[in-house]
């Protein structure tokens, strides 16, 4: 899972960087919004994959928002290629059709990092306890 996070690191950094430029050349909204909807793939295939195989009842919420980030990113895609030639893409287009979507995947990945961190914690606690438990058996053994 440590992974996936930094997948969505490499994903996220470019994204922000590229909504951030599209303030000034328009021209990279396209970008910005590619990278979103890879990031928003790439979410989703995630909250799959950790619904199924850790079965942690917090993803199947996760994977709602992550289908609204993928299904924003389509809605970015259709307003600037619609609206393009009539007007120039707005502070209001930029905050609706990239900010919020971001937050959400913003939002998606510091889940991901803490349910990483709460995961390592439980492995971490489990291997304790079972050195634990083969000391006390050791101990045990050696008294007889």
């Amino acid at each position: 899972m440590y992974a996936d996070f930094a997948i969505q690191v490499l994903l996220l950094a470019p994204l922000i960087i590229a909504s951030l430029f599209s303030l000034v050349e328009e021209d990279t909204i396209l970008l910005a919004g590619f990278l979103q909807f890879l990031l928003g793939i790439w979410q989703i295939l995630s909250s799959l994959y950790t619904n199924v195989v850790f079965k942690l009842k917090t993803r199947r919420f996760h994977l709602l928002l992550t289908a609204a980030f993928l299904l924003s990113s389509f809605g970015v895609f259709y307003f600037v290629e619609f609206y393009k030639p009539h007007i120039r893409v707005s502070e209001f287009v930029f905050s609706l059709g990239l900010i919020i979507p971001q937050l959400i995947a913003i939002y998606y990945a510091r889940r991901t990092y803490l349910d990483v961190k709460q995961l390592d914690n439980a492995n971490r606690s489990a291997t304790l306890k079972k050195e634990l438990d083969n000391d006390i058996l050791d101990s045990e053994m050696v008294k007889e």
